[in-house]
């Protein structure tokens, strides 16, 4: 096998020595051939592994790998200890990134229950009552989808409340004082929200121009149910409870058309078609009722105001017949009896102007 530099003895001190005298020929000013003398030097005296590998750039010094390798850091006294505690600091970091943070009063407030919230306020209010005013100022004005829900509900306890008869729908007294406490509410809460609606003062200013039609809207929801409500054997429950609601819903009825007419007259403009609308609704209710309760004056106080919006007049008769009736302190409800006076054309209180003016929803 040819040599490839790896003899020993004599032959190895002949070619130490022809290295180094050829390395005394090399120019050392020019690093390419010193470099390369070197190169060829070393590959002769020194094992594969320990060859120089080139570096990138020329000139740059030719490294070993055991040159380029970087001594070994060892231990001092003291570094365990600090390490110790160099991980012990990223610990407590992580916890305090990762700590439960309590959720908010008004986190709590929004996952509780209705009966939790209200018995929760109602305590508040009565060992505060001072803050009753300022809890009223922050309560949402209601709308009318959000009463009209609340009345559904309140019907439909009112109907589970009666007591299960073989016979069909009992109006005893039995029956009544069953259901008298949901009666009761369900009368309240119709005239709650009706002194709301239909009060111009309830309005601000930026949503002022939406009371007509939502006083009209509201008015008829709640006549229409209370049309639903049952009608007792005892004339005298359904005075304590229709009667007293029909009462209080004519004469809302009458003063929101008033303000309506009011309106009119300052300049505020209504579609013929919304007149129309309302129009209708107040001769349909008039009629169910047979003009009882104001809900006759109502729809002649319409026409004599805002008709002419839609083309729609009272008759010379209905005309002198309101005057009467006004004049001679006679009420829309005897207007609509057979006890009432005669009109000034003798006709009796059923075929009066005033009780045939429900049947002009036609008209409209």
């Amino acid at each position: 096998m040819a040599d490839r530099g790896w003899s020993s003895g004599p032959a190895l001190g002949r070619k130490r020595k022809q290295s180094d005298d050829e390395m005394d020929n090399v120019d050392e000013s020019d690093p390419l051939q010193l470099s390369a003398s070197s190169a060829s030097a070393g590959s002769r005296n020194f094992p594969a592994s320990s060859l120089p590998l080139p570096v990138a750039g020329i000139g740059r010094p030719l490294l070993t790998l055991q040159q380029t390798k970087r001594p070994r850091k060892h231990p001092v006294q003291g570094d365990d200890e600090q390490s110790d505690y160099q991980i012990h600091q990223r610990i407590i970091a992580a916890e305090q990134q990762l700590a439960v943070v309590p959720p908010s009063l008004a986190d709590t407030l929004a996952n509780l229950e209705k009966p939790d919230l209200l018995n929760i306020l109602s305590q508040l209010l009565r060992s505060n009552p001072q803050l009753t005013p300022q809890i009223s100022a922050l309560l949402p004005l209601p709308t009318i989808q959000s009463t009209t829900s609340l009345l559904a509900t309140l019907e439909k306890r009112l109907s589970d409340a009666f007591p299960y008869s073989k016979f069909g729908q009992d109006r005893s007294d039995y029956s009544f004082n069953r259901v008298r406490p949901v009666l009761t509410e369900l009368k309240q809460s119709i005239l709650h929200y009706l002194l709301h609606f239909t009060n111009p003062a309830s309005y601000p200013e930026h949503i002022r121009h939406e009371f007509p039609a939502t006083s009209m809207s509201y008015i008829h929801i709640a006549t229409t149910l209370v049309h639903r409500l049952p009608r007792w054997d005892n004339p005298e429950r359904n005075a304590e409870f229709r009667t007293s609601i029909y009462d209080r819903l004519g004469r809302a009825l009458r003063e929101t058309v008033a303000e309506i007419s009011r309106l009119v007259a300052d300049g505020k403009v209504f579609g013929a078609g919304t007149v129309s609308e309302w129009g209708k609704t107040i001769a349909s209710h008039s009629e169910q009722v047979g003009g009882a309760h104001g809900f006759g004056e109502a729809l002649y106080e319409f026409k004599a105001n805002l008709g002419w919006l839609i083309n729609l007049f009272p008759s010379d008769r209905e005309v002198a017949d309101y005057n009467y009736a006004n004049g001679n302190g006679v009420s829309a409800s005897m207007l609509y009896t057979n006890q009432q006076p005669r009109g000034p054309g003798g006709d009796s209180g059923v075929g009066s102007a005033l009780g045939g003016m429900s049947g002009f929803a036609c008209e409209f």
